[in-house]
Formats: structure tokens, sequence, C-alpha cells
């Protein structure tokens, strides 16, 4: 392994290692990292700027950003405690509409927002509330994979739930509409 290649996955697994620890700053790390690999490969003699300009897609890096910042705020703002209290009171402690409600709320929150924030948000929500009314290991165990499931459904069915989908979308240029009214289909099945 020579010097360059040591220099270049230093960088990467630096990158992942300060994406994982400081999480609520992973897009600027991220697009920091991106930026230091492509100045690095460019000194260091492995491509040009215009193989540099082609290999890098903006559109995905700039949408992948400003979709974390907006789930970010989102996540901060206590959108989440409002309508998991709210969804609550409508379910008087039933567990059945307790289960049913969240589960239609993370699909459709999903279906907006990227699936692994909507389940590190809500799923601490909803096991608090769930063990402060009472109800028995089993029905947290069920209304826990049920919710990531949903979280799941959802977000593959629209262009910006999952990242795969995000960079499917932009790279062919498929409307919004389009993606959903393609995948929820066959995502609900």
């Amino acid at each position: 392994m020579t010097l360059s290649t040591v220099l270049v996955l230093a960088i990467v697994l630096s990158t992942y290692w300060g994406m994982a620890r400081y999480q609520r700053w992973a897009p600027i790390i991220a697009l920091f990292g991106v930026g230091v690999v492509l100045i690095t490969g460019w000194s260091l003699g492995f491509y040009d700027l215009d193989t540099a300009q082609r290999s890098v897609n903006l559109s995905v890096l700039m949408m992948m950003v400003c979709l974390s910042l907006f789930t970010d705020v989102v996540a901060t703002s206590k959108f989440f405690e409002v309508c998991g209290v709210r969804l609550c009171r409508k379910a008087r402690a039933n567990p059945l509409l307790l289960l049913l409600f969240f589960n239609l709320f993370t699909f459709t929150i999903s279906l907006l927002l990227n699936n692994l924030t909507v389940i590190y948000a809500l799923l601490p929500l909803v096991l608090i509330i769930s063990k402060g009314v009472g109800f028995p290991p089993n029905y947290l165990k069920l209304l826990t994979i049920s919710m990531i499931i949903s979280s799941n459904v959802g977000g593959a069915s629209t262009a910006i739930g999952d990242v795969p989908n995000q960079i499917l979308a932009i790279e062919k240029r498929i409307p919004f509409g389009q993606f959903f009214w393609a995948m929820a289909p066959i995502n609900t099945l």
C-alpha cells in the first residue's frame, strides 16, 4: 500500500469517524471530507480537476445536506413530542389504537423526512409513553418492530425518504410525484 493510498484512506476513515461521533454535524463533515479527498487526490496526481469535477454530483450532495439540516430542525423543534402526546390522548391508552396511530404517523412522516431520523426521534418517545401506560414488554416489541417497518415502507415510497432513492431520483431526474406513484403501491404490499 502506497503512502498516498494510506493518506486517502485515513481521510475517509476520519470523515466517517467524525460523522459517527458528531451526528448533528454529519452533513457538514461529509462535505468537508469530500473536499479534502478531492484536494488531496488532485494534489497527489490521482486525477485532474476535470475528472474530479465530473465524479462528484453536487446535486445529490446538496440535496442530502439540505434534507439532513431540515430533518434536524424538525427533530429538535419538539414536533415529534407534541404529535406523540396528541396521538396518545386520542388513543386513550388503548393498545390497538396506539399501535395504529403511531404506525400511521411513522409512515406519513417517513414519506417526507429521512426514515432513520423518524425512528430515532419517535422510538424513545413511544417507549416512554408505553412504559408509562404500563403496556407489557411483548407489546413494546410489537410496537417497535411495526414502527420500524412502517418507517422503512414510508421512506422507500418517496424520493427523499431513503438515501438511495435520493440518488436515483436526482440521477434519473424522476419527479417526486412520479417516483411516489411508482413506488408506493409496491412498498405498501
